[in-house]
């Protein structure tokens, strides 16, 4: 356990949204929760509000899971970090862990980043306490494992929704913005539909194909296993979507059909949810498809009758739009209340 060094919390001067900054309220401890290699550890990063009270109350939990095409991000990579998040927090004087997990490409694809899902969970019930009694041996910083929140986007989205399914007891509530929750979807199978680009960029600033998929191939044959990147790895991912090969060459290039690594055919086999899940994405999202979310989260109200299902939907508005958009909040009236209502048990 340790105090995350400046240089791991990641900004870049070009990008309009977030950088480090969002991270200033808190107290950050980078912990340990699974060793990949005795030279490669996933961590959890703890962010404590530097106002918590000291009052020796449990406090409810966030765990942000960052998205990023599962190829990019990190747990302090403020750019994904939605400041919004940062305010829940401060607001309910609730911790959050932000966490790592193996990034794509690897020869297993999926599979590799479900099992540092699984590995976290399993270590979050059984030695989250513990980390916070040595961290604070007065015994004032407790957690509120019956106060737990799971919010994710874009990739995080996939993120959230698997744990949610396979641990919906144990969650209060979700928030998923503009989810990645087919991995069959049309876009990454066939790329953008009618002439469309991702991000409405030209079609001559993609990279070639053979590039990109020679990226994949060389991040494959490394030795070890990724967690951290950067904006560096966006050219890969643009050119993959825009041409469709995301699902082939990075999501499942094993060709794996088992229902675990698939959030719809779990919903379809009978997986429960927590009690309550909040979905909003952007109506001229030019990644995750509108008409993809739509179908999700009809699945959900459908096959999931225990959880109540509130979903949002932003005209007008682009893939990240609530990191970019100090507006956001228009497209989610009463959302938000309804959000931290199921969390906290009110």
């Amino acid at each position: 356990m340790s105090s995350t060094p400046s240089a791991m919390i990641e900004s870049t001067p070009t990008w309009p949204g977030p950088d480090h900054t969002v991270f200033n309220p808190f107290n950050i401890h980078e912990i340990t929760y699974k060793t990949l290699t005795p030279t490669h550890d996933l961590k959890a990063a703890l962010l404590i509000p530097k106002t918590l009270p000291k009052d020796k109350k449990p406090h409810p939990v966030i765990i942000n899971m960052h998205g990023g095409f599962l190829t990019m991000g990190h747990a302090l990579f403020g750019p994904f970090f939605a400041p919004w998040i940062a305010s829940l927090a401060l607001s309910n004087n609730a911790i959050v862990l932000s966490i790592d997990y193996r990034l794509l490409p690897t020869p297993r694809g999926v599979l590799d980043p479900l099992q540092d899902l699984d590995d976290f969970w399993k270590w979050f019930k059984s030695d989250f306490a513990g980390v916070l009694a040595r961290l604070d041996r007065s015994g004032a910083m407790e957690a509120d494992f019956s106060r737990v929140m799971l919010i994710g986007g874009s990739a995080g989205g996939y993120c959230v929704v698997q744990t949610a399914l396979s641990y919906p007891d144990e969650i209060s509530a979700v928030a998923m913005l503009y989810p990645l929750v087919d991995l069959k979807d049309d876009m990454f199978v066939r790329g953008p539909a009618g002439g469309k680009t991702v991000f409405g960029m030209p079609e001559e600033s993609f990279m070639g194909l053979e590039e990109a998929v020679a990226w994949v191939e060389g991040e494959k044959e490394k030795e070890g296993w990724k967690s951290r990147a950067g904006f560096e790895v966006s050219q890969y991912n643009f050119a993959l979507t825009q041409r469709g090969r995301l699902y082939e060459e990075v999501f499942n290039p094993t060709g794996c059909e088992e229902a675990k690594i698939f959030p719809l055919e779990r919903m379809r086999g009978g997986a429960k949810a927590p009690g309550f899940i909040w979905v909003l994405t952007g109506v001229d999202d030019s990644t995750i498809r509108v008409e993809s979310v739509r179908d999700t989260v009809a699945l959900m109200k459908e096959k999931l009758p225990g959880t109540e299902v509130r979903y949002d939907e932003a005209p007008g508005q682009e893939h990240g739009f609530d990191l970019l958009n100090p507006e956001w909040e228009q497209y989610a009236v009463g959302s938000l209340d309804k959000l931290q209502r199921a969390w906290l048990l009110k």
